[in-house]
């Protein structure tokens, strides 16, 4: 395969949807596939595989480290001036979770806003906004400032430019995305394992002003970060297509002669049928015309009806050609991965020229990933998310007040997290190596995750000693890992890649909704029965809830086999 650099031009660094560059003398499709009309050559575009997408992992690196550890270290940078205020449970756990539905909210909201604004200025306005609320809380005059400078701009910079680095990086490499996205899932356990004994150290020797001012500093850094994105656009490489019947199928066009018959054009079928397939017309478009053999027609033909037919996980796309490439989604990302990128852009032009303003446009685009939920795997796996990711996250919340409430020591504590960060580290990197092999159990691995974490966070509660609790944090870190290091490795496996971004997108929403059900409730039952422990199995409790509904994976499975099969045959009458 040849290639060769087709970089763009410089005036548009900022933009996202740079449109790619091509050759004098020729046109494309929508699968991104060049042809060359005097030689009769085809190309077709693909990352770059290195070059400024190096600078790109460093900026997601950057990024990842900083921003996401904020959530998980709320406990540790506002137990003690939440307490010393007299905040009661209810309100901590509302600050806390009106964060991460922001978090989760945003996220829904990253790929269409990176349509209109562009990389750049999406992320450099995410990391500005997420500085700022920190430093904010610094000068915090009571506790319910709390939800605008923590809450409102934390919740929604940090959600923005963290999503933003799991969309950027499939598009500069697809040999490399194992190793890169690997690279930047250590940047989040990093920050994660490291966050909390730099804030008790900060907090120790400059106080909780001058703490919480410091890192906001250190979160400005996230800017640097985001002024490496480029639109990948003007870094795609153009390449030969060569024939390969199980990844391209070429095009051949045909004359129209068997108006009857279907006929091939543009690489696609075309059929008289007004349901299944477009009117031969169609084929009248073709500007240089052949014969085919009959047996090439049904060697097309037939491979199209076996991809019509066949389960939806078996159609995978080449633009995921590396599972652990999409083993690194972290729980505050969950609306990151980008659909096909020419038939969202196309879908934008068409808004824009009905004059649809963008708010309108971007609800639009939530809608229409919102109505996966029709499917019953969808709805198991969006409930199963929603339980699991509030029982987890609001336990971690807890973690501290809990240890301070019975005596244990505020750095004990921050240790407690760097543990379970450490964990979660080393779990995701096995899990999503091992998630490559075709003889991993990869449903298996996600619901024995369920079970780790409710079990360590029982045995939390009955524990005495800062061993235990250490051992308890552990186990908690390795279940975390296990779901979150395979959580959409689950979602193709199940709903197929040509769902992953749309699953993604509805599961966060309905975990966006989740922290403002429930993660309230939680705060008010510890303030009702002045027990922590109480709280927590409760979480525990939502993690087995999540197990029980996976148990009907199967049957859901087979219900929506049935009216997939159902509409195929609907669609060929």
């Amino acid at each position: 395969m040849r290639a060769k650099n087709t970089s763009g031009d410089d005036d548009s660094a900022a933009g996202g949807s740079e449109k790619p560059p091509q050759s004098p003398g020729c046109r494309g499709n929508k699968h991104g596939i060049l042809f060359t009309q005097d030689e009769g050559v085809q190309y077709k575009l693909v990352p770059p595989e290195g070059g400024w997408g190096w600078m790109v992992v460093l900026g997601t690196f950057i990024i990842v480290t900083l921003l996401p550890s904020l959530g998980p270290s709320f406990g540790v940078l506002f137990s003690e001036y939440l307490l010393g205020s007299g905040s009661s449970s209810t309100n901590t756990a509302w600050i806390f979770n009106l964060q991460c539905f922001l978090w989760f909210i945003s996220g829904i909201l990253t790929r269409p806003l990176t349509q209109e604004l562009g990389w750049r200025p999406v992320g450099l306005i995410g990391s500005v906004m997420a500085s700022v609320g920190i430093m904010l809380s610094a000068v915090t005059p009571n506790p319910n400032f709390l939800f605008f400078s923590f809450s409102v701009l934390t919740g929604i910079g940090g959600g923005l430019v963290t999503c933003q680095c799991f969309t950027i990086l499939p598009h500069y490499f697809q040999r490399l995305r194992g190793l890169t996205n690997a690279i930047m899932m250590s940047g989040i356990c990093l920050g994660q394992f490291l966050a909390p004994p730099v804030s008790r150290f900060l907090q120790d020797n400059f106080g909780f002003r001058g703490a919480t001012l410091i890192l906001g500093a250190i979160m400005l850094n996230a800017t640097v970060g985001a002024s490496l994105f480029q639109p990948f656009e003007r870094h795609q490489k153009m390449v030969i297509v060569e024939e390969d019947p199980e990844e391209y199928v070429p095009a051949i066009p045909i004359k129209p002669k068997a108006t009857d018959s279907p006929h091939l054009g543009l690489g696609v079928v075309h059929s008289a049928s007004k349901s299944s397939f477009a009117s031969s017309t169609v084929s009248h478009s073709v500007e240089a015309e052949c014969d085919i053999t009959h047996e090439t027609k049904q060697r097309l033909l037939g491979r199209l009806e076996g991809w019509k037919m066949s389960d939806p996980s078996s159609r995978r796309s080449s633009k995921y050609n590396s599972t652990l490439s999409l083993s690194s989604i972290d729980a505050g990302s969950l609306a990151a991965i980008p659909l096909d990128d020419e038939e969202d852009k196309a879908d934008a032009e068409a808004h824009k020229e009905r004059g649809d303003t963008l708010p309108v446009r971007v609800v639009k685009s939530t809608m229409k990933d919102l109505a996966v939920l029709k499917s019953l795997r969808a709805c198991i796996f969006c409930f199963g998310g929603v339980l699991s990711i509030n029982g987890f996250l609001n336990f971690i919340m807890m973690v501290p007040f809990a240890m301070l409430d019975v005596g244990f020591s505020k750095d004990t504590s921050a240790w407690c997290l760097s543990v379970s960060a450490g964990c979660n580290l080393v779990t995701r990197f096995i899990v999503s190596t091992l998630s490559d092999f075709q003889w991993f159990k990869k449903r298996l691995a996600y619901r024995s995750g369920f079970v780790l974490i409710s079990v360590s966070i029982i045995a939390f509660t009955f524990s005495t000693t800062s061993e235990q609790l250490l051992a308890c944090m552990a186990t908690y870190g390795v279940g975390v890992g296990a779901c979150m290091g395979i959580y959409n490795i689950v979602i193709i496996d199940v709903m197929g890649v040509d769902l992953l971004a749309t699953v993604f997108g509805a599961s966060s929403f309905c975990t966006a909704i989740g922290f403002i059900c429930i993660g309230p409730l939680i705060g008010l039952i510890r303030d009702v029965t002045q027990s922590y422990a109480v709280s927590m199995r409760i979480t525990a409790g939502m993690l087995l809830l999540s197990l029980l509904a996976w148990m009907f994976m199967d049957l859901a499975e087979r219900v929506d086999r049935r009216r997939e099969a159902a509409k195929a045959v609907e669609e060929k009458l």
